[in-house]
């Protein structure tokens, strides 16, 4: 038997150490320095009402204060079930110098196996270990460690700043619209009070529209536009070329902030001061003078007699292969700056180059600022090419077939990862979940062939699900194709403007100077307009995504084969 450790409390409450004691549900208090501070509502109304039909199963743990060190979770439940008193029992004295350190650290390995503490509970917990209790930053993963919880240093220290973010910011991470991934790439908008805004407006947009979560790369877009929305680029000023004036980027200047390759100043008004100053009398005075300040334009290259331009005598970065560029290269034909070069008399290196390099880095930046609606469009896309496939497969019995061969083969060449599912989906919805009943259903009517191969299209890789697509000749046309309030969904205000904008007759009418000039919607409604979207047709990025996807089966016509068993062409 235990010895017994008696404590008198000031309610007459006698604990006796292991001994559990039924204590007044309302005299308890939780641990101020609890590390979990989110409790779902309605997981605790389901623990109350398990509570209620069969008790609390488990004891708090409590201290003679009669503060909570475990169960917070089930004295809420059991005020919420109508209970009058709980089961108690007295928490064991601590062994460690720093008994505050101890009893916090056993909260947090409770809880953890419990039930995993949001990112934000870990941020508050992390940041009070390192600012109250002097611990490291490089001790915490080790300690955690030793308590069966594995961090990294890097990811420790970025959730410990996420207690930097507003309220707004740290309300959604908790709400699972947002994750600490997602935090990480917010904290520079702390910088600036403007961008912070125009996040949390981007952020408000129907959860609908952005496939449930949006995705980092999409957060990221969100931060550059904001910042590029908001204030001064110092790496190009529209129509002026880079500030005139000399920038601080080295970090001096409170005002300078750099984004990935961005950078920025976050005093508009002190940057207008200087930008006035360097163009004033003494500064730049002369048309030579507006000319040195501007970028030196590229040189132009003159190939050899051959045509091709030897690279030996040039600099690595006067030029670009524009294989390795990002952004479609087609804007690049006809261009006095795209030619064929090579590596001195080395043929087989001969390749379309850019000698234009600061126009080449621009449409890069282009295409990588907009990759992320890119992506959604190309999802989008994606469901409507599976639409158009999905009407061919009825009464298309050898499609049919061959679709179904290519999933008991497992797809070879594919890169889908959801076969299986599509295929347990198929054999749920039509009752073939093993063999008997795969044999049952051959014999006593037709197999749900049709039902089969779709699961297989809907779980098709974009590379096949294409390639099929060309093979039974689905067309990218403005008579089966048309935009509709989905692709739209996928723009910003400035996207739609490029969308109008590459089609000059819409953007001169004056409905769209009007819808340009308002809200998001009324430019919507303008692409939506029955002349409008027969304006626009295919959009020029669909039309490419379907394009370069060339079908890679050969359809033979000629069933009679030669002496050598080729068929002619």
């Amino acid at each position: 038997m235990k010895h017994a450790e008696k404590i008198k409390t000031e309610a007459t409450i006698t604990f006796i150490s292991g001994q559990v004691i039924a204590v007044p549900i309302d005299m308890l208090m939780p641990d101020p320095d609890q590390p979990r501070r989110e409790f779902a509502q309605e997981k605790l109304a389901e623990f109350a009402a398990d509570i209620k039909s069969r008790g609390i199963e488990s004891p708090l743990i409590v201290r003679s204060d009669y503060v909570i060190k475990h169960g917070e979770r089930r004295w809420r439940a059991a005020k919420l079930a109508g209970l009058d008193t709980v089961p108690c029992l007295l928490a064991a004295p601590a062994s460690d110098d720093n008994p505050i350190l101890q009893r916090e650290l056993d909260q947090l390995t409770h809880n953890h196996h419990q039930e995993p503490l949001t990112p934000m509970e870990w941020a508050r917990l992390l940041k009070r270990l390192v600012e109250v209790h002097k611990i490291t930053v490089g001790q915490v993963p080790e300690m955690l460690e030793q308590r069966g919880i594995k961090m990294s240093r890097p990811y420790i220290s970025n959730l410990m700043r996420l207690v930097e973010l507003p309220d707004w910011a740290q309300e959604m991470i908790n709400s699972g619209r947002l994750t600490a991934a997602h935090g990480k790439y917010l904290l520079p908008a702390l910088r600036s009070e403007k961008v912070l805004k125009h996040i949390r407006a981007a952020l408000a947009v129907p959860i609908d529209l952005w496939n449930g979560i949006k995705t980092v790369e999409e957060l990221e877009e969100v931060v550059a536009d904001a910042f590029q929305e908001h204030h001064v680029s110092l790496d190009d000023q529209p129509g002026d070329g880079p500030p005139l004036f000399e920038t601080c980027d080295r970090g001096e200047c409170p005002c300078f902030f750099k984004l990935s390759d961005a950078r920025y100043c976050l005093n508009d008004a002190e940057f207008k001061r200087n930008q006035k100053t360097a163009i004033a009398p003494g500064k730049v005075k002369t048309p030579a003078d507006k000319k040195a300040a501007d970028p030196p334009k590229p040189k132009k290259i003159e190939p050899a007699k051959n045509g091709i331009v030897n690279l030996d005598k040039l600099h690595w970065a006067d030029y670009k292969r524009l294989d390795s560029a990002d952004f479609d290269i087609a804007v690049c034909t006809g261009c006095e700056y795209n030619k064929i070069a090579a590596r001195g008399a080395d043929k087989k290196t001969a390749r379309a180059t850019c000698f234009n390099v600061p126009e080449f880095e621009k449409k890069q930046r282009e295409f990588q600022k907009s990759k992320g609606r890119r992506a959604r469009a190309a999802d989008y896309f994606d469901v409507w090419v599976t639409e158009q496939l999905l009407k061919r497969l009825t009464g298309n019995y050898d499609l049919q077939f061959q679709i179904i061969c290519y999933m008991a083969l497992g797809m070879p060449g594919s890169y889908s990862g959801s076969l299986d599912d599509e295929r347990l989906q198929a054999e749920e919805d039509n009752d073939l979940g093993n063999l008997p009943a795969l044999l049952a259903r051959g014999k006593d009517a037709e197999l749900p062939t049709e039902q089969i191969a779709a699961a297989g299209v809907r779980a098709f890789d974009r590379e096949n699900l294409y390639h099929l697509a060309r093979y039974v000749g689905v067309e990218l046309l403005p008579t089966t194709y048309k935009i509709d309030a989905a692709y739209i969904d996928l723009f910003k205000k400035a996207d739609m403007a490029a969308l109008v904008g590459a089609y000059p007759a819409l953007a001169k009418r004056e409905d769209w100077k009007k819808a340009e000039k308002g809200k998001y919607f009324d430019m919507k409604a303008f692409c939506l307009s029955p002349d409008v979207v027969a304006a626009i047709g295919v959009p020029p990025e669909l039309a490419h995504l379907y394009a370069k996807t060339e079908i890679s089966v050969s359809r033979e016509t000629d069933d009679d084969p030669d002496a050598d068993g080729e068929v002619d062409p």
